[in-house]
């Protein structure tokens, strides 16, 4: 919802525009991020591996958690400010 209401819908799927366009139209993969990222599994959401987020972005922190969906923030506030928090003061 905040990606519509913000009107940032589409930088938020540019990833998965690009990646399509580089597997399936011939253009370049898209080139991985060094900026340190962490990753949170949540349960009702879209599951990955590991290996697949770091294909794309410096994964510094990757975990799964027991409880939440796509709306974490709302669904399990207190798992999601940990998940930052935890992610944040791990940076150095």
């Amino acid at each position: 919802m905040i990606y519509w209401a913000t009107q940032t819908i589409g930088s938020s799927v540019r990833m998965y525009k690009a990646e399509a366009m580089a597997q399936w139209g011939g253009s370049q993969p898209l080139q991985k991020s060094n900026v340190p990222a962490g990753v949170t599994l949540f349960p009702r959401e879209a599951q990955f591996p590991k290996e697949w987020a770091e294909r794309f972005v410096n994964v510094v922190s990757f975990k799964k958690v027991t409880e939440g969906g796509h709306f974490a923030a709302l669904e399990v506030p207190d798992i999601f400010a940990e998940e930052l928090r935890s992610f944040f003061y791990g940076i150095k």
